[in-house]
């Protein structure tokens, strides 16, 4: 049969798949990933695509790279390229939290959170670089961007100024 398939043209993708006879393949920019009865996340980065895999299976295939490939089990994720499948690490269990409207952090970079806040913001959000070595952890809403710029002076040690309602800069305290 010849099965469904999906492209992933840019940023993140949470699926499950069954035991359907009918497979489900998953295209990116670096591959393909092909999941076995799998609860699984795809995230494509500006280097590199992530695939973590929840429950069930999921196989990496790279056409570019004489078609290696490489099976994750749940609980495991694994960034690779066109060229290169990195060995398969401990998944987060949180990864798919935004579904539920929540980024879920643990001593993540400040200026990491910021870009990840970001994403889904319709603003600039500028950061100090200055800032890079602070770390931030908790939950916080993806869809009041307001209340998590309020909470972070109460966290770490920085200032959040509103230049216009479109332009927030996060500088150090």
């Amino acid at each position: 049969s010849a099965g469904h398939e999906l492209h992933l043209l840019q940023g993140e993708v949470l699926l499950e798949s069954s035991t359907n006879p009918q497979p489900l393949l998953l295209r990116c920019r670096d591959g393909a990933v092909s999941p076995m009865a799998a609860r699984f996340g795809v995230r494509q980065y500006e280097q590199n695509t992530e695939l973590a895999v929840y429950r069930g299976s999921a196989r990496i295939e790279l056409p570019q790279a004489n078609g290696s490939t490489s099976t994750l089990s749940a609980g495991e994720a694994s960034r690779f390229s066109a060229q290169l499948i990195q060995a398969p690490q401990p998944a987060e269990a949180n990864n798919p939290a935004w579904t539920e409207g929540k980024l879920v952090v643990e001593r993540l970079p400040l200026t990491h959170f910021i870009d990840e806040r970001g994403a889904y913001a319709v603003r600039v959000l500028r950061i100090d670089p200055a800032l890079a070595s602070q770390q931030i952890t908790g939950v916080f809403s993806l869809h009041d961007i307001d209340a998590t710029l309020a909470r972070l002076p109460g966290i770490l040690p920085v200032r959040v100024r509103y230049f216009s309602r479109y332009w927030v800069s996060i500088d150090a305290a």
